[in-house]
Order: structure tokens, then sequence, then C-alpha cells
């Protein structure tokens, strides 16, 4: 189109031909143009969807990498509580085992105290008694 709009020009044609030429091709490019600018924005529109979920995505990911640790932080927590409550039940057996030993202890203290007293009773009682068939 352009080569006959400017053969037409060199031959002495008219100018209206030229620019009637110039802008049929000028609208023929900008609508290629506008397709082609649409078409990149559909593309970017897709794209832009393309990385909305790809974020999305890395979002519940990572979400779930926390739920993961927060998980492990608990478990890790539960695993030392339990672990401090058989420290507690073993100190609790061993401080029942160690009351049981003093109970015994003072029950033994108590009754060898009363069986002291009983044999100085006895003793005192016997001497008593000697004392009164040596004087006799």
């Amino acid at each position: 189109m352009r080569l006959l709009s400017l053969s037409l020009w060199r031959s002495g044609g008219a100018r209206h031909l030229l620019s009637y030429s110039l802008r049929s091709q000028s609208l023929s490019e900008l609508s290629l143009l506008k397709q082609h600018i649409e078409a990149q924005a559909k593309e970017l529109d897709h794209r832009m969807h393309r990385v909305e979920e790809l974020e999305e995505k890395e979002r519940v990911a990572n979400e779930n990498d926390v739920c993961f640790v927060v998980w492990l932080w608990a478990v890790g927590n539960l695993r030392e509580i339990e672990g401090l409550m058989m420290d507690i039940a073993q100190e609790a057996a061993a401080g029942i085992g160690v009351e049981q030993q003093f109970v015994a202890a003072d029950y033994l203290k108590v009754h060898f105290a009363e069986s002291w007293n009983e044999m100085h009773h006895l003793l005192i009682m016997e001497l008593n008694a000697n004392c009164l068939v040596d004087s006799l």
C-alpha cells in the first residue's frame, strides 16, 4: 500500500490519495496494535491471577509450616511435661517411702523409749526388792 501511494505521489497523483493511504495504514496499524495490547493485557491478567494463586498456596503452606512447628513445640512440651510428671511421681513415691521410714523410726523410737522405761522401772523394782531382801 505504501509503495502504491508513493508511486502516485511521484507521478503527480493527488495528495489526498497519499493521506488516505497513510490514514488507512495508520488505522490498520492502530487496530493491530490495539489487538496486541489487548492480548498482552489478557496475558498479564492471567499471569496476575496465577501469581495470586501461587501467593495463596504459599500462604497456606506457611500456615501449615507454622502449625507443624507449633505442633512439634507442643509435642516437645508434652514430652517434657510427661517427664516432669514422672519425676514428680517418683519423688512422691520416694517421699512416701521416706515418710514410712520416718514413721517406722518414730514408732521404734517411741517403742524403744517405752521398753527402756519399762526395763528401767523393772530394774529399780528388782533393785528395791533385792535391797529389801538383803536388809532382812
